[in-house]
């Protein structure tokens, strides 16, 4: 069995894209936190990008989310 590595070895970057969009409408910087909170102004359907790369080696690798739908709600 191998040994899980610690999460500090890694330092963790999101992208947030815009169905439609082909540019990121917010983007982070490398942080040790495998967590991020973005406000998004307009309803729709977005996707995010995680880059985690390894602090010793510097290899990079990428996930994207499934896509998550944000709804704006107004009074009527």
């Amino acid at each position: 069995m191998q040994k899980k590595e610690p999460k500090t070895s890694y330092s963790f970057a999101f992208y947030i894209y815009k169905k439609g969009q082909a540019e990121a409408v917010a983007k982070s910087k490398y942080t040790p936190f495998d967590t991020n909170q973005v406000k998004l102004s307009e309803g729709g359907e977005y996707r995010v990008k995680v880059f985690v790369k390894h602090n010793e080696t510097n290899k990079i690798t990428t996930k994207i989310s499934q896509p998550i739908q944000k709804t704006q709600v107004s009074d009527i």
